[in-house]
């Protein structure tokens, strides 16, 4: 079975995802995630195959309100739209890959919406991964809503339901409203890990975890004057603090108390040395808290922050702050709090517990096995039919992939086109020349070609041969009838 794994490109969407990819290849199968360039080196990092065929975006700002509170688009609905208009621009890219790759399942994340598109296109099923609490219905809805009148502009058949819906977090953390899913262990991720010594050793004091997450520095970089009086009242109450943060943000923190720690240290290696975590209410560290049994004091900045805190607080595994507290003793008290034997404690510890009880990765990776085997294949390439050298994409796929080379030639066209005029619209069947492309410009779309295609254009044909893109793409589909080439196998 081929998966292939769709999130936007941040670690507290992939990383809850970690596991099941891992999965799924210790049980054979083949694991593929669709990236941008610049989030591919996380990918790689987690130990999973990445192709970065998307165009970088950075979450942050797709999860930031637009406009001021109360206005009359809710930040629900402005976020969904944005996430709909992502899932819009990547579409065309994830069908790309799914017509050279083929996978036979999907697994996206709730906010990835162009990797469930592509798949529904293609006949493929998809399962919706959770990153921890739900999404909030009005959030979900205003994106489905938003992608589904874009895909109906363009001719598109409306987004597909989910096979499965993984969920997880424990049934006593997720909002009642929350439709009945799959269940799975949530199992901590936070990266690779250099763990020193120290971490290794028992700790003289009780040890506390102070983190920031991966986005809200660069979101803003003025939370650090709360969190030194976060500071200040855990060290007065003698406890050991471990600040985890991204070395690139720890100038944030200015000057440090003797005996403060401050380093990228994953959550996952850390967390089950401390009796107490305050964090900003990112789904990563509050799923990772309560997956070891650790109280939390959250003091929500944005986003899924609020509800996470909300939920904590509301369950008894701990307790909140305004991000704007500056009131000492309401500081000092969230501190004796969070930090003392009190229920909180004893909550969290069956939080932990039950987690553990929900299916592990391994069950869920066999179901998902059996899911794509029950399900008719129509529109997917046959289970162990991959397409061989010299094979025709015809008898390979089913159909031809004429519009695939194309777009990908236009693509091409346009990387190395510098003079293009503005007003210039390509059509497949029109002289490149009668276009206004040069001959240097046609020189190296062969070059391009040759290296894309796998083509060596002077063994036999000619530049002049490629009057057209469609011209050009006959050629490479006869090329990769005579065994020359592969066009649909990456």
């Amino acid at each position: 079975m081929r998966v292939l794994f769709t999130t936007l490109p941040g670690i507290g969407h992939l990383f809850p995802m970690v596991p099941l990819a891992w999965a799924l290849q210790a049980a054979g199968h083949t694991v593929l995630v669709a990236t941008d360039r610049d989030f591919l080196p996380v990918v790689t990092g987690a130990g999973l195959p990445g192709a970065a065929v998307l165009d970088p975006v950075d979450p942050v700002k797709l999860f930031t309100p637009i406009g001021p509170p109360g206005g009359p688009v809710s930040p629900a609905e402005s976020t969904g739209r944005r996430c709909a208009e992502n899932g819009i621009r990547t579409l065309p890219a994830l069908r790309a890959l799914h017509d050279v790759w083929h996978p036979d399942l999907v697994i996206a994340e709730p906010m990835e919406l162009g990797g469930p598109a592509a798949a529904t296109l293609a006949q493929v099923p998809w399962v919706r991964h959770s990153y921890g609490l739900m999404p909030p219905e009005p959030l979900q809805h205003a994106a489905s809503t938003a992608l589904n009148a874009e895909l109906a502009a363009r001719g598109l058949p409306s987004l597909g339901a989910p096979a499965r819906t993984i969920d997880v977090c424990p049934d006593s953390l997720q909002p009642s409203d929350t439709v009945a899913a799959t269940p799975m262990r949530y199992v901590p991720y936070n990266g690779p890990a250099d763990v020193p010594d120290w971490l290794l050793a028992a700790s003289a004091r009780p040890r506390v975890c102070l983190t920031l997450g991966t986005s809200l520095p660069r979101r803003d970089p003025k939370v650090a004057p709360l969190w030194r009086l976060l500071l200040k009242e855990l060290v007065a109450l003698d406890q050991e603090v471990v600040i985890a943060i991204d070395e690139r943000d720890r100038p944030l923190l200015g000057h440090l108390p003797d005996g403060v720690r401050a380093a990228r240290i994953p959550l996952s290696n850390l967390l089950p040395t401390c009796t107490a975590i305050v964090h900003h209410g990112g789904s990563g560290s509050t799923m990772a808290a309560a997956s070891f049994g650790v109280p939390q004091l959250v003091v929500p900045h944005f986003a899924d922050h609020f509800t996470n805190a909300a939920q904590i607080t509301a369950i008894g595994a701990g307790m909140s702050l305004p991000h704007d507290t500056d009131d000492p003793a309401r500081i000092a008290a969230a501190c004796a709090l969070i930090t003392g034997d009190g229920p909180h404690r004893t909550i969290s510890e069956k939080l932990a517990d039950e987690n553990t009880r929900r299916p592990q990765p391994t069950e869920v990776a066999q179901d998902l096995d059996s899911l794509t085997r029950d399900l008719p294949l129509t529109g997917r390439r046959p289970k162990g039919k991959r397409r061989e050298m010299g094979q025709s994409p015809e008898t390979a796929s089913g159909r031809t992939d004429l519009e695939h080379v194309l777009a990908r030639l236009e693509r091409l066209l346009d990387e190395v086109w510098d003079q293009r005029p503005a007003h210039a619209v390509v059509s497949a069947t029109e002289p490149l020349v009668s276009l206004g492309v040069d001959s240097l410009t046609l020189a190296l779309l062969l070059e391009s070609a040759g290296r894309e295609f796998h083509i060596d254009w002077t063994t036999e044909t000619s530049a002049g041969a490629a009057t057209s893109l469609r011209s050009l793409a006959d050629l490479v589909l006869r090329r990769s009838g005579d065994g020359t080439t592969a066009v649909t196998e990456a």
